[in-house]
This record gives structure tokens, sequence and C-alpha cells, in this order.
């Protein structure tokens, strides 16, 4: 643990060619382990999406995990922030004091449903804060966070409102903040949505999402009423410039049917796949801005950084960068 929101789960020993930060989504009533449990993908929690799937196909990335005050329903545990607090207190504590985005390497975002929602206020109080910073390295480490994101993965994220927040207002009884965002036609989630897609484009970050369109019978620790809930519809899950559906229901668990749908471990190796080209890409674009020298010294980087499963992966990045080099 690096402070009370942000966990380290994954620091490679060396030199790290890209920063992932995941955030968990909505809970009922407790969220202290969420940051973990959301993205644990076997029954008895022994694997680790984050730890055991991304530090295996990207062993040179450093992966973070966000906690934060999620919950649904109100008790001394949680239930009390708003989004807007919530984003400042990201922003203080992955930014400033966990120093991401300082490293000059790309930064990836993945969110599972409200998780995707927290993630645009982040971004959208980094860029406010920036904007009125009066401290200059404040300001730089805002900006150098907002330069490096290159790209955010949303996992069944209501950008349009969800289901689920009006059956936890009414049959629940719940009266968490957080819900307010989660409602259909909510203007606070327009609002948000409308900052962060000018600033999206503004930044030219890379946006996926992916929609879960399976039945929910359980989510949490709740039994939802047969025959279950639509968590969140398609075309709430949409947004950004890809999109696919998974075989999937919403449980509370980004993987939790890893075991039984075949295209959750595809979807999973498509955003590996993003990640690497993500690094490539950056690798390009650094040594476009610092000539032949800077390429050549970064190939070898390049090359290990991505070398994971597949010797043939590594070896087309080399003839890519060779061919820059010759170009140059």
């Amino acid at each position: 643990m690096l402070n009370d929101s942000v966990y380290e789960f994954r620091k490679p020993d060396v030199d790290f060619e890209l920063e992932v930060v995941a955030f968990h989504g909505l809970r009922f009533r407790h969220y202290r382990d969420a940051y973990e449990t959301t993205w644990q993908y076997e029954e008895d929690g022994t694997r680790c999406w984050l730890r055991d799937y991304l530090g295996k196909e990207l062993p040179r990335a450093r992966i973070l995990s966000v906690s934060y005050d999620s919950c649904a329903q109100v008790s001394d545990e949680g239930g009390r922030l708003k989004l807007s607090d919530i984003g400042q207190i990201l922003v203080q504590d992955l930014i400033h004091l966990a120093k991401v985005g300082q490293r000059g390497c790309p930064v990836v975002l993945i969110g599972y449903c409200l998780g995707g929602l927290v993630m645009k206020k982040l971004c959208t109080e980094a860029e406010k804060q920036s904007n009125q910073a009066l401290d200059g390295s404040s300001k730089g480490r805002l900006e150098n966070f907002l330069a490096n994101l290159k790209v955010h993965v949303y996992l069944d994220t209501p950008h349009a409102g969800s289901s689920l927040g009006d059956y936890l207002r009414n049959n629940r009884r719940c009266k968490g903040p957080v819900l307010e965002y989660l409602n259909v036609a909510s203007f606070p989630l327009e609002e948000l949505n409308r900052d962060f897609d000018s600033l999206a484009v503004e930044r030219g970050w890379e946006l996926s999402s992916c929609w879960y369109r399976s039945i929910t019978q359980v989510w949490d620790t709740l039994d939802l009423p047969e025959p279950g809930l639509k968590v969140v519809k398609e075309e709430s899950a949409r947004g950004g410039q890809e999109f696919r559906g998974l075989s999937s229901d919403h449980s509370g668990k980004a993987f939790s049917n890893w075991r039984t749908s075949g295209d959750i471990e595809e979807y999973s190796q498509h955003v590996v796949e993003i990640l690497r080209k993500t690094i490539t890409e950056t690798i390009r674009e650094e040594s476009a801005r610092g000539g032949q020298e800077s390429l050549c010294l970064l190939q070898n980087t390049a090359t290990e950084t991505i070398n994971g499963p597949s010797e043939t992966t590594a070896t087309i990045i080399n003839v890519q960068t060779e061919k820059v080099c010759v170009n140059l």
C-alpha cells in the first residue's frame, strides 16, 4: 500500500515502460477490499487479473489498484463521499503522492462499473486543478499525468446510467452520494461526460469499452429480483472509439465469468494488445522528437517490454523500429 487510496501490485526491478491503474466498481456496503477482490478470477481468490495476468503479460509494467468509497449504502464504513470528493482525493493520492505519470512512460486507466466514471472525474479534476495551480511543481505533475495518459479501458461502465442505481435506491433504501451518477438522465453524469469528452478529444486519448450482456442475478452480496437485472444496457456501456460485447454478468467482480465465458479471456488478450501497442506508439513518438540516436537507444527497451508470450511480436517491432531508424 502506497497510501490510503493506492495499492501497488507490481513494480518492476528495472525502469518500467508502462503504468496501469485499475479502478473497482460500485459496492453495496463494504469497499475496503474491493481494490483486490474486484480483479480476482478464481472462486477461491487465488488468482488476481492485475497481478497474475497483466503482470505476466507485461513484465515491465507498474500495476496499481485504487481504493475509494464506492458504497451505495450509508454506514460507518462508507457511502459518504461524493464523486467530486473522490476525484480530489485521487488527484492527491495517485498523482502527487504515488507519482503516476511522472516517469515519461504511457499511463493506462482500467475501470470496472462505477470505476470508469471515477476515471473520468479524476481526469477532469486534474485538468481543473492544473488550470488553477499557482505552484509550479504541482502544475507540472498534473500536466505530466494528463500528457502521459494515453488509454482508457471501460469494463461495463454505465456512461448513461444504470438500472442497478434505481433498484438500490427504491428497493434497498440506499442513499450513497455516488448513486447520483448512476441515475438514467442524471444531470451530474451528463455534465461529467460533456467535460470529459471535450478533454479526451483535446488530449487525443484512446477509449475502449466493453459491455457485459448477460442478466445478473447476484450482485456483490445481494440476490437481485427474478429474473435478474440487465445492470448496464448496451447503449449505456458504449463509450469511445472501440466497443465489444462479452458473455458475462455484472456480479461485482470484473472477470467472475472467466471459466465459463471464452470471450472474457479473449478480451483480456485484446487489452494486453492495446497496452503493447501503446508502448510502441509512445516509443515512436519519443523517437520522432529525439531523433535517430534516441530511437536506437529506445529500441532494445521496446523489445524487452513488449516481448511477452511471443518472440514474433518482438521481432516485428524490431523490424518496424529499424525501418524508422533508416528513414530518419
